[in-house]
């Protein structure tokens, strides 16, 4: 059976003229160069990494923070790094990155939560479970009676009850429940308990959540707060609709630290030939005991290929990179705001990013699939093609044989890990991480982050080492390491290969998208046929801008070479023929199926709508002092530069920001947005949703027209 399932998939790759697994090299980096790295990367010792920073707790401005970055600093020395530094940055109410304003700084010794009556038990400790102490916390020492307050989030929920001196129990926000039963009502502290409000569902999981730090006058401090599990918090209100009193003792050693600061760790492997050109690899060092998986990985995966790499160099298995690779380690979200504010000299310098924020889950123990995500359209450029390349190794390299082709390469599989398939995949730009600010438009440093999804059970005491898989880290590290060693240890000669491969994947992402227009027109009806023609158009005009613009970047690689440079020249105009090529298909395509249909072909392009004159006439500026994004993880209308109905990181607004530059007007930026929205599958947005944006932004004073 075997041999004819053998016979079989070697035909078909005959019949189809595609051998799955080639014998030659499809890498931009050399093979033997490749295995060399993949034969150093150890997923062991990144697992152990996880282990090590396991064991403490990492809010921002801890003491447990400055102990993790204190362990990164004494790995990256012992590894032999260059310039390694312990980043201190300033943290209080008032103070912005830009348009970032960091949580406050926090720490938090112990806290137990104890049942005196009906019966005694104890119920929560922060040294079995940190996510159980609600972050903003302090210094407490009670016995009090508990109420239950429903969601708690309006004063409505109050009503008829008397709080003063007592604990709440309710299933809303702890931050908008703290505001109305501490701050209004005089409740001594509050328990947080999810999902009161969904018969059947149980669960043990304990999640991270924060109560507000001060009332909004600034007159009171939050007091206390305790998270509870679905089953904890429906033990307790089974309780109370008995008609049982439920007493507890709550003891919280904990306090705000105003001012405080966050922490971050830097370190490079220097260039050669070009220093001052750098490419950065972030992760980010925050978030609670155990964090595993967020972000422990990534922390770890950083700290391995910085040891890999270093280890080859020293032992002159490789050559030194001409470029300079910077590692930081960071405060999550705004972290790398901080850093580029405090040194700006570094914006110029980096070539581009990669951010690696949570990886390794055995993926046979949890339903996922590594992702590496790109940068969006209007940060076209090599970065992807280098990653993406590099990704297809790891794939082929670990399945091929597997799926009963030839072995393309050594697989990668660690000694104490598993022997699964690896699945792996690219996809479109999405926010969220440490990889938004590089992918804004006024800072224009192309970036890709490095995640499984969906990812594991984040912010809570179940992010366990137990989960990874050391296999898996080895592979992510190497892809890591392989990819940025790909980018600094290119010089001129080498950017042939890269040219070459960009030049073809472009025309592969083309084709992908000529084939989707064809589609879309193919199932349009017929009162839709002049609309979905302008729309798929649009498609391909800017997937071609993107080509052009991709193609463009890799003349940073050339240095003047006038091979490599006339290389570009000369695919820059294969792309232009093949441009009109698919145009005209595109028209002929269209009207064909016109004719079909029974429209007229002759007037495609409409009028512009009232709604397109209208953006045709702003020309928005985002404001230059404002560099980067802005509120991920603010909370509206405290901060500055939060929208009350918009999250400004998802992809179609995130970039819509990022194109307004004072030379485009709206339309054109709306245009350039509707062709990538199409082409990857974003959520559309509405003209009214558009104009609310321009208002807020307007209103927040980050762009002028």
């Amino acid at each position: 059976m075997k041999s004819k399932f053998l016979f079989l998939m070697a035909m078909i790759g005959v019949l189809s003229g595609f051998a799955p697994a080639q014998e030659h090299q499809n890498e931009i980096l050399p093979r033997t160069i490749m295995e060399k790295i993949a034969g150093e990367v150890s997923g062991k010792i990144a697992f152990e990494h996880i282990r090590d920073l396991g064991i403490y707790s990492r809010w921002y401005g801890s003491d447990d923070m400055e102990k993790a970055a204190d362990f990164i600093v004494d790995r990256a020395k012992l590894y032999g790094l260059s310039d390694v530094r312990k980043e201190q940055f300033p943290v209080d109410q008032d103070t912005y990155y830009w348009m970032q304003k960091p949580w406050l700084a926090w720490n938090c010794e112990m806290a137990e939560l104890r049942i005196l009556e009906p019966e005694r038990r104890l119920i929560a400790s922060y040294e079995a479970n940190t996510t159980c102490v609600l972050v903003y916390s302090r210094d407490t020492d009670i016995e009090a009676e508990v109420v239950y307050v429903g969601k708690g989030v309006d004063p409505s929920d109050y009503e008829g009850k008397d709080l003063r001196g007592k604990i709440v129990l309710a299933y809303g926000n702890p931050w908008e429940v703290s505001k109305i039963a501490v701050f209004r009502f005089g409740a001594a502290g509050i328990l947080s308990g999810p999902a009161l409000d969904k018969p059947g569902l149980t669960s043990t999981t304990i999640s991270q959540m924060r109560i507000k730090p001060w009332s909004e006058d600034g007159t009171q401090k939050s007091t206390f707060g305790f998270s509870l599990s679905v089953n904890q918090a429906k033990e307790m209100l089974k309780y109370l609709e008995s008609g049982k009193k439920v007493l507890v003792q709550a003891r919280v050693k904990a306090e705000v630290r105003s001012p405080g600061t966050h922490v971050g760790v830097t370190a490079t492997i220097p260039g050669t030939d070009d220093p001052e050109e750098e490419i950065i690899l972030t992760a980010h060092l925050d978030h609670p005991r155990p964090g595993a998986h967020d972000d422990n990985s990534g922390c770890a995966t950083l700290l391995e290929v910085a040891r890999s790499l270093n280890a080859l160099i020293a032992q002159k298995a490789i050559a030194a990179p001409k470029r300079t690779i910077r590692f930081y380690w960071t405060p999550h979200v705004w972290g790398v705001h901080m850093l580029f504010s405090k040194y700006p000299e570094l914006l110029k310098k980096t070539l581009a990013g990669i951010n690696v924020d949570c990886v390794g889950l055995d993926q046979t123990k949890f339903s996922t699939r590594f992702s590496v995500v790109l940068p969006p359209y209007s940060r076209a450029s090599w970065l992807s093609d280098v990653l993406e390349n590099t990704l297809n190794y790891v794939s082929l390299a670990n399945n091929a044989a597997k799926w009963g082709w030839r072995a393309y390469g050594p697989e990668i599989v660690d000694h104490d890990g598993s022997r699964n398939v690896f699945w792996g995949r690219s996809i479109p730009f999405t926010g969220y991480s440490d990889h938004v600010f590089f992918n804004s438009g006024d800072v224009g440093i192309p970036a890709v982050m490095l995640i499984d999804l969906p990812f594991g059970s984040h912010h809570s005491q179940n992010d366990e080492l137990e989960l990874l898989d050391p296999t898996q880290l080895k592979r992510i590290s190497f892809l890591a390491a392989a990819s940025a060693y790909t980018i600094t240890a290119m010089g001129p000669e080498e950017s042939l290969r890269l040219i070459d491969e960009v030049y073809h994947e472009g025309k592969i992402r083309l084709e992908t998208e000529m084939k989707l227009a064809k589609s879309i027109l193919y199932q349009s009806p017929k009162e839709r046929m002049k609309k979905d023609y302008g729309a798929v158009e649009n498609m391909i005009i800017h997937g071609f801008r993107r080509e052009h613009q991709t193609l463009l970047s890799t003349r940073v690689f050339a240095k003047g070479n006038a091979e490599a440079l006339n290389s570009i020249k000369r695919m820059e105009t294969m792309i232009r023929k093949f441009e009109k090529e698919c145009r005209a298909d595109l028209l002929a395509f269209w009207q064909a199926r016109a004719v079909k249909m029974g429209v007229s072909a002759i007037s495609i392009r409409p009028e512009y709508t009232p709604e397109e004159q209208e953006m045709k006439g702003i020309v928005p500026k985002k404001a230059p002092e404002l560099l980067g994004d802005f509120g991920s993880l603010n909370e509206y209308p405290v901060e500055r530069y939060q929208l009350q109905s918009i999250m400004p990181d998802q992809p179609y607004y995130f970039e819509l920001l990022s194109l307004m530059d004072g030379k485009r007007n709206m339309l054109e930026i709306l245009r350039f947005v509707q062709a990538e929205a199409l082409s990857v599958n974003y959520e559309p947005i509405s003209f009214d949703q558009v104009r609310e944006y321009l208002g807020l932004l307007k209103e927040a004073g980050i762009i002028s027209y």
